[in-house]
């Protein structure tokens, strides 16, 4: 967020206070509002997705209303609405589920009302996503064995990487005993392929550039792809 910036900010999400959240509205972190989000507990269980859509239509009533004060005021605005949906569904039921797509739906009508209520103005909405999702069958799934896991501080699968590029930190000097492990294991060297991260870094596989000096630690000691 700009400091310099005469536009009337707003950031609105369930997820406030934590210092990412600080760090990204910066100066206008007091410029927020906060919308409900439903318990991991719920999903799946009936009106979990109309629940998620009625949160995320809080959500819609919060920019409608911040623009058209804005405007009253004279002031151009950007506003920021973030959702964990449909993506918290999809993590835990698979794409394909029906509750994906009655979030989904309900989300499209949701769009189409702010963008009726504000495309009389010299506005523009861009909706994006960070990822995708694919549904996994539980029988395709590939659990690292207890040996490899002795070998390692932790893998950064899920949070920091994802299962299909899981980065792994090794505990000081087991690094060999590791790959020594993968490579007698026939499922895991079927289907991953295990590079050291510099190595992956010269290949170009994080992008033209090498990873910068701060990231480079999450990075750990091996990739699996």
């Amino acid at each position: 967020a700009s400091t310099g910036s005469s536009r009337r900010m707003r950031f609105v999400s369930a997820f406030q206070g934590t210092g990412f959240t600080d760090w990204f509205e910066g100066p206008n972190k007091g410029n927020i509002g906060t919308i409900p989000e439903i318990s991991m507990d719920t999903l799946g269980k009936p009106n979990c997705a109309e629940q998620a859509v009625e949160h995320f239509a809080q959500g819609i009533d919060d920019i409608i209303r911040s623009v058209k004060e804005a405007e009253e005021k004279g002031f151009d605005s950007y506003i920021y609405l973030y959702t964990a949906h449909p993506d918290k569904h999809m993590h835990a039921l698979g794409v394909e589920a029906p509750e994906v797509h009655r979030i989904v739906k309900g989300f499209d009508k949701e769009l189409e009302r702010l963008w009726n209520s504000i495309r009389h103005l010299d506005a523009s909405m861009v909706v994006t996503a960070d990822h995708g999702h694919v549904t996994v069958p539980p029988e395709e799934m590939v659990s690292l064995p207890s040996e490899i896991l002795a070998c390692l501080d932790y893998a950064n699968i899920g949070v920091h990487g994802k299962g299909r590029h899981g980065y792994l930190h090794c505990k000081s000097g087991r690094r060999k005993e590791l790959e020594a492990l993968w490579s007698q294991n026939a499922e895991l060297t079927e289907k991953f392929l295990l590079l050291d991260v510099d190595d992956a870094a010269a290949m170009g596989l994080f992008g033209p550039e090498a990873p910068l000096a701060a990231v480079r630690p999450r990075l750990g000691d091996l990739v699996a792809i």
